[in-house]
């Protein structure tokens, strides 16, 4: 069975698109189970009834990778959650937590909390909780679940740092740092970042041989415009720049044969700046897919590896639509995106027959003719070969308490600026696909 997790609560409105395109709907129930976190408690959802865990203001889901638990973080002081699949053994793991990420092999999450980058060993009987590092940047978990790839600033510098940390085999004593993980020497990045940079890590390469990160100069504004994206060998070879795009994990996708790396590229946080869809080797051979006058978003793999899934508007009809009243309607920009396909040779692009417009964040579920999608701030499950929609699980915003900085708590749909540094993020900050259990 396959379970998706959502994040969301409070209120918001949305420009509805052209009612002309909205895709027929299917009466049949959606072969999904959903977990959809948000508001006073996550609602595990699926054939068999509704579960309720209590929580409060809820983001940031994320299933283990065999897909038997579910974290997730809730309320003011950002407590870390994590609960079994059938909704039992719930329990908090830490508070003022940042981020989290599971390992490959599920038997342990790293998280960056107040108290610094963390290490929880979930197999022992207790969970055991060590601290890496006083602060990270950023942190990756390798293919293989025995290495942790971390960012971390020096003290003074604003200058980050790029380390490897090899951690023991699954089932060895983890009770303290100086046990648990050899910290390689830092990586040469050369002199792209300027004297003062932050670097965040957006994915290890499939082999295990390499990473993906972007260097953010503060001289330059790069945390909030676009900065380089480089891949980074971990046998000493210089990194290798790929292009400039805004920090945004959702925008870099792996092939599912991890031969090809989908990027959203382009310069500019404001979200009408034009963006191209580029796909490149993993030896860092890189070719734009897209025109120049399109503003592409969204990529997803098809399941064979052959061709990309997007969502685009063009530039000249999204200018036109954010100059119309009401004002700054970014939801009207959104409600016009369209879903196209475009091969991996660049040879055929077309749209997606049978889709309605308005849909972002596409996602392949169980096989290729099976899609989900964020449309009208609601999850829905699209039959490709019909056009046949069915209803997955609302989206609804976390209600800031903060009146000066509203934008962590915005859905993308609704904001002018785009990435995790100027903007809320991507849509996968509110759901996640479960993988089959194992």
């Amino acid at each position: 069975m396959v379970l998706l997790a959502t994040a969301a609560c409070g209120s918001g409105t949305h420009t509805a698109g052209p009612a002309s395109a909205r895709a027929p709907r299917a009466d049949a129930p959606t072969p999904l189970a959903v977990a959809v976190a948000g508001g006073p408690n996550v609602r595990i959802v699926s054939s068999t009834g509704v579960r309720m865990i209590a929580g409060a203001d809820t983001c940031c889901p994320a299933w283990s990778p065999d897909g038997h638990w579910l974290g997730f973080i809730s309320g003011s002081d950002n407590e870390l959650w994590i609960t079994r699949a059938d909704g039992t053994h719930r329990r908090m793991l830490a508070t003022g937590v940042d981020s989290f990420a599971w390992s490959p092999r599920s038997d342990r999450l790293a998280l960056q909390a107040k108290s610094g980058l963390q290490l929880v060993d979930l197999d022992a009987s207790e969970p055991a909780t060590i601290t890496l590092a006083a602060a990270s940047s950023s942190f990756a978990w390798s293919p293989d679940g025995l290495r942790l790839a971390v960012s971390a600033t020096v003290a003074t510098t604003y200058r980050d740092q790029l380390r490897i940390y090899s951690l023991p085999a699954p089932g060895t004593s983890c009770r303290s740092r100086q046990s648990c993980a050899r910290i390689g020497p830092p990586i040469d990045l050369g002199a792209i970042g300027g004297p003062h940079f932050f670097v965040r890590i957006a994915d290890w390469r499939p082999d295990g041989a390499a990473l993906v990160a972007w260097v953010e100069s503060l001289e330059t504004n790069g945390r909030l415009d676009a900065a380089p994206l480089l891949l980074v060998p971990l046998d000493g070879r210089r990194p290798q720049l790929l292009d400039y795009m805004v920090v945004q994990p959702d925008w870099v996708r792996w092939s599912p044969d991890g031969a090809h790396l989908a990027l959203i590229t382009g310069t500019g946080r404001f979200v009408l700046d034009p963006r191209r869809l580029t796909v490149c080797t993993a030896s860092g051979r890189c070719d734009t897919l897209t025109p120049a006058t399109e503003q592409a978003r969204d990529p997803e793999w098809s399941p064979d590896g052959r061709s990309v899934l997007y969502t685009v508007i063009d530039q000249a009809e999204a200018l036109r639509l954010a100059s119309t009243r009401p004002p700054a309607n970014w939801p009207s920009l959104f409600a016009h995106r369209e879903l196209w396909r475009v091969a991996l040779d660049g040879g055929h692009r077309a749209r997606v027959a049978r889709v309605a417009a308005g849909v972002g964040a596409p996602s392949f579920t169980s096989d290729a003719s099976r899609l989900l999608v964020v449309h009208g701030r609601e999850l829905e499950q699209l039959d490709l070969r019909t056009g046949a929609a069915v209803s997955v699980a609302p989206l609804v915003e976390n209600a800031s308490t903060d009146p000066y900085w509203t934008s962590p708590h915005a859905l993308p749909d609704d904001h002018p600026y785009e990435g995790v540094e100027a903007g809320p993020g991507g849509w996968h900050k509110w759901f996640a696909v479960q993988p089959s259990p194992a």
